[in-house]
């Protein structure tokens, strides 16, 4: 009943207390995890790719595809895969994070700020911002972890993702889990 009742959506009363109905909150956050863990399968591969391009020195560039045959042969098609348990986290939490928040602003907006504001190019830059921000903060060690581990693509330095974690914690707490972000 629960679960037909987020496919077919549910019309909120408009009172204060409806911006934080915690019910259509969990659903949408639901939906924008499946949607993004469907698509960490097939864009794990290209992002490996693309830190693979990012992390080569400038003298040994290799395209994409040059990239893709090199780990093909060495390392067989596991290795387009590698870092897909964080792959997956990001692509999966950060994606419900941002649907559930950005939800969660525009109610706010027309609840506490100027009903009719969610509707407006700013009220939705607005909670596309919010909402942005709330699931890059919770994801970017994740994609910090991932990074490390896909440079690593000759297994020297990281092993696991859970190692790589440990390993990036103990070298600079968390901020190492945050390089990049702001500091």
């Amino acid at each position: 009943d629960n679960i037909r009742t987020c496919l077919e959506g549910t019309r909120l009363p408009k009172t204060p207390c409806a911006a934080l109905d915690h019910f259509h909150l969990k659903c949408v956050f639901l939906a924008g995890a499946a949607s993004g863990g469907l698509l960490a399968l097939p864009t794990c591969p290209l992002a490996n790719l693309q830190v693979l391009q990012q992390a080569s020195p400038q003298d040994k560039k290799a395209s994409a595809l040059g990239w893709a045959r090199q780990l093909l042969a060495q390392r067989g098609v596991r290795s387009c895969f590698r870092g897909f348990f964080p792959h997956l986290v990001q692509g999966s939490i950060g994606r419900g994070m941002y649907m559930s928040g950005y939800e969660l602003v525009k109610r706010l907006e027309d609840n506490f700020l100027c009903e009719g504001l969610s509707a407006t190019i700013a009220g939705k830059m607005l909670a596309a911002g919010g909402a942005g921000v709330s699931g890059w903060i919770f994801t970017y060690p994740f994609d910090v972890v991932r990074s490390n581990l896909i440079a690593d693509w000759q297994r020297i330095r990281y092993i696991s993702t859970f190692g790589t974690l440990l390993n990036l914690y103990q070298e600079g707490g968390i901020r190492r889990l945050y390089a990049g972000l702001w500091w």
